[in-house]
């Protein structure tokens, strides 16, 4: 799998909290709009400690679980500019 290219387009700037004792502070990410949820758990899982399977791993936007072929500018929709600050939600 590919790392999506930060300078592919307009990026969103991500934060993602988790109740993981092992995740202490927020994680962010930046990434390009066409990214897919499943592109963000591989990020997750590389950048946490003990690499939680992507397959494990359910993420939350503003109340919703995300499936892992959503885009991230799909999920962000109007606010797509890059600088939304809702935090996305790991369990």
């Amino acid at each position: 799998m590919a790392s999506p290219d930060a300078t592919a387009g307009p990026v969103a700037n991500i934060k993602v909290m988790s109740p993981a004792p092992q995740i202490t502070t927020p994680l962010d990410f930046a990434l390009p709009l066409g990214s897919t949820v499943r592109q963000l758990k591989e990020r997750i899982m590389e950048r946490v400690e003990g690499r939680p399977n992507v397959a494990q791993q359910r993420l939350i936007y503003r109340g919703k679980f995300l499936r892992d072929e959503q885009s991230i500018g799909g999920i962000l929709g109007a606010s797509a500019n890059g600088e939304d600050v809702s935090p996305y939600h790991t369990t």
